[in-house]
């Protein structure tokens, strides 16, 4: 949510996921939040008085686990920012099994970039073996970035996403969610490929109350697909009747991004040779189409490219590129980020070397092979 939001962890398990079909008999369902509260996300109230948003969200979670069905377990992680939340009890760890609470322990001040807070979260036993998981974060976010300065408490702290997907097992999770700013990023979901089957996030800043999760009933035969359908649709609903900032959620079957991965390596490769050809005026062209266009909610962030304009602008007469993107997407509207390195100042023919000379992140993301790339740059060049 506009800048200052983090991610929200919410797990839920669930079993046939490619239809969307309810779980099988005997399996629960497991959610897990994590609400790196820590943070400046605040509002005031019609009375002046100024609201920690993290503390609704806590609120909101414990409400919804108060009112799940059998065979049904949330487990939350709290850290409030105490020099303004109401709670001011430092951080919580609680669990609730069939709507009552089995386990509330109480840490003190905690560092949540520590991802040690993560594993804890995680470390609990099923309610049934066969449980399946969904998991949501609530908070700051940034795409494939670290977040800065984000507790508050640990100000030299960097908390990111993709290093807590390394701590994730593959096949952990049926259903990932990003209640969190600009999270629909290619290198994001490369990271968290294999973790689960869906992850949703949208591209864009979130308004501070994020997504609306208040109609959600949990239940063991939760199908996940229709839940996450639910949630996008009641997202935009909110959105739009009360108006401002309009950021779509994106609903991403990750059981198709090796695909897509094939055919947009091959599509940049296209756009790195053919890049130096272009005059100034047409690559400054080809930039403003490839950005992501929705009024007062795109974050500012000159390296960033929406995959679908690029695939349209790029190779329009390539259905196999842009077929991938509508199946990654679930078969429905929605597009995704990924950085581009742009600079409309630099001469065309050194704008990719002086690009990754300063974008040293370039080398840590996984969606290409980065040297490889970097080899093919530079024999271009000479």
């Amino acid at each position: 949510m506009i800048r200052t939001m983090l991610p929200f962890l919410l797990i839920l398990g669930l079993p046939s996921l490619a239809s969307g079909a309810a779980s099988t008999d005997g399996a629960g369902l497991e959610v897990y939040v994590y609400i790196n509260g820590d943070n400046d996300l605040l509002y005031a109230t019609d009375e002046g008085k100024i609201v920690h948003q993290a503390d609704d969200v806590f609120a909101l979670w414990n409400n919804i686990a108060r009112n799940a069905g059998e065979r049904t377990r949330v487990h939350i992680y709290y850290d409030p920012n105490d020099e303004i939340s109401a709670s001011a009890r430092g951080t919580v760890i609680r669990r609730l099994t069939d709507g009552v609470i089995s386990e509330d322990r109480n840490f003190g001040e905690t560092d949540s970039a520590d991802p040690r807070w993560f594993r804890q979260l995680l470390r609990a036993e099923s309610v049934q073996p066969n449980s399946n998981k969904i998991l949501v974060f609530w908070g700051h976010g940034d795409g494939w970035r670290p977040i800065s300065s984000y507790d508050h408490s640990h100000p030299e702290s960097r908390f990111s996403y993709l290093d807590l997907a390394g701590m994730i097992e593959d096949g952990e999770f049926s259903a990932i969610l990003f209640d969190t700013c600009a999270m629909a990023y290619l290198e994001v979901l490369t990271a968290f490929e294999g973790k689960t089957h869906y992850l949703m996030a949208s591209q864009f800043e979130l308004p501070l109350e994020g997504i609306q999760f208040r109609s959600v009933q949990l239940k063991q035969d939760l199908a996940v697909l229709e839940f996450l359908m639910k949630i996008q649709a009641d997202t935009a609903d909110y959105q739009r009747i009360k108006g401002g900032i309009r950021s779509p959620l994106t609903i991403f079957d990750l059981s198709q991004l090796l695909d897509l991965r094939t055919y947009f390596d091959s599509a940049f490769e296209k756009w790195v040779w053919s890049i130096s050809e272009m005059s100034r005026r047409e690559s400054r062209q080809f930039a403003n189409r490839v950005r992501p266009r929705l009024a007062g909610a795109v974050l500012s962030d000159s390296a960033a490219a929406d995959l679908r304009a690029f695939a349209w602008n790029l190779s329009a007469e390539d259905k196999h590129f842009l077929a991938t993107v509508k199946k990654l997407t679930s078969g429905r509207s929605g597009s995704l980020s990924f950085m581009l390195p742009w600079n409309t100042e630099a001469d065309q023919g050194d704008l990719v070397r002086l690009e990754l000379e300063r974008s040293p992140a370039w080398a840590e993301l996984p969606n290409w092979d980065f040297e490889k790339k970097r080899m093919a740059y530079e024999k271009k060049g000479e």
